[in-house]
């Protein structure tokens, strides 16, 4: 009588760790082609405003500048997501098609209310607008 031992292979099957290994890829490597997709989300850049102190003279504009600061993504009373523009004003997240409205996290500047919709596999491209509090 032959002994039988875990991960020998008897008439071509495999048994023990091999087969659990083997169904363990198959799963991981057969879930990549239906999992995810093209990325989406929101870019664009802040500025923030005005800039300048007093009234704005004639000939004498003052525009306004690009920030960098934290803002949150709410959909519903969910954060999706929060990021932090860079010194540019420059930023891009990524979250899932939906509608999408754009807070300050905290503090001055004043993110503008924002709402955005992302459409699946799309970046939607934003220019954000701050209120600085300068009067």
């Amino acid at each position: 009588m032959r002994s039988i031992r875990r991960g020998s292979s008897i008439r071509g099957r495999s048994t023990g760790r091999s087969g659990v290994l083997l169904l363990a890829l198959v799963l991981v490597f057969g879930a990549c082609g239906t999992i995810g997709g093209p990325p989406s989300g929101i870019s664009g850049t802040i500025l923030a405003g005005p800039a300048c102190p007093g009234p704005v003279r004639l000939g004498s504009p003052c525009p306004d500048r690009p920030v960098a600061m934290t803002v949150e993504v709410v959909n519903g009373t969910t954060v999706a997501a929060t990021f932090t523009s860079d010194v540019n004003g420059a930023f891009s997240v990524s979250v899932g098609a939906g509608t999408y409205t754009l807070r300050s996290k905290n503090g001055l500047p004043a993110l503008r209310s924002t709402t955005v919709v992302v459409v699946e596999g799309q970046f939607t491209q934003v220019e954000l607008h701050a209120d600085t509090g300068i009067r």
